[in-house]
């Protein structure tokens, strides 16, 4: 029976180094008819540097996720995919956002115990800002102090089960307020969820999510013409989802590989997959941190999605 060593240290970069050696002892055959050499002793040993992985975790918890049961499927999801890194070395924070984004849990290790209690407490209300999360989940990252020389795997896990509906620039109401403005995008309108009465969005307070009101207002700064366009339900999500691209260039930026995950049947691929670099992607450019876009048609299935990117993470980490 062989004895294996297998010696965890951290090296003065601050990654983990895994020493792993083997001895077996092994019979003999031609060998062994010399008095002396009936066994052999053979010995292997090799060392490999795991670099620490640091995460945000971006989680739509809009309103909509009670009506396709991923109110129900994520926290056990988001608790089984945790249990792939390392609590001690890894850092990895959670932010989830609706009207408003919140940093749940900010960026540590030890972070499995608050992640999963604040994903079990989560509550599914509101519309789909999803600038403000991936935002906050960039500013995650990129907080986290390195040593010098250090090897780090920077990762970002986004999910939503809509299109991004929302944005936030500034309208007279009166002049140069902060407002929101969306809730709906055009699936969610096609199947009765922006209510029958016209125009299908609304102004929301940027500070308490709470609505307002901006009677004034009928067009929009749209950053994804550069011109100012009427306030549509299908123009207010095309920009939100420009920019929310946009956090995810920054991202990319920072060296950070974005893998995006989609629950259900009102989401946009092509979004999560400009947003992942995914090489499906028609904006795909191959030379910035590929991610990948994966989907769950149902909320059966999220579990086995978040443990596919789980796997993906690994591996990346281990080359």
């Amino acid at each position: 029976m062989p004895s294996v060593s297998v010696v965890i240290t951290t090296n003065s970069s601050n990654n983990m180094v895994v020493n792993v050696s083997a001895t077996a002892q092994l019979n003999t055959f031609f060998l062994g008819l010399i008095p002396g050499f009936q066994t052999i002793n053979v010995s292997s040993a090799s060392q490999t540097t795991r670099p620490r992985l640091i995460m945000s975790l971006i989680l739509d918890k809009s309103g909509s996720m009670n009506k396709n049961g991923g109110a129900t499927a994520l926290p056990p999801a988001v608790t089984n995919f945790l249990s792939y890194f390392d609590d001690t070395t890894d850092q990895v924070a959670e932010v989830s956002f609706s009207t408003l984004a919140t940093v749940d849990v900010p960026i540590e290790t030890g972070f499995t115990a608050p992640i999963t209690s604040a994903v079990d407490s989560m509550k599914f209300a509101g519309v789909t800002f999803t600038q403000s999360g991936l935002s906050d989940g960039l500013s995650q990252i990129t907080s986290v102090n390195l040593a010098s020389g250090e090897n780090v795997v920077k990762v970002a896990v986004f999910f939503t089960d809509g299109w991004a509906n929302t944005i936030e620039d500034t309208f007279n109401c009166p002049a140069a307020t902060l407002l929101e403005v969306g809730g709906c995008a055009p699936p969610e309108q096609a199947v009765g969820w922006c209510g029958q009465k016209a125009p299908g969005y609304s102004f929301m307070d940027p500070t308490t999510g709470g609505g307002t009101t901006c009677s004034a207002a009928s067009t929009f700064p749209a950053q994804s013409t550069g011109s100012t366009e009427p306030l549509t339900i299908t123009n207010i999500s095309n920009d939100a989802m420009y920019r929310a691209n946009a956090v995810a260039s920054q991202m990319r930026a920072q060296n950070i590989v974005v893998y995006s995950i989609g629950l259900g049947d009102k989401i946009s691929e092509s979004f999560l997959q400009q947003i992942a670099n995914d090489p499906a992607s028609p904006t795909y450019d191959g030379t910035l941190p590929i991610g990948e876009a994966v989907f769950a048609p149902t909320a059966a299935q999220l579990e086995g999605v978040f443990q596919d990117i789980a796997n993906k993470i690994l591996l990346r980490i281990s080359q």
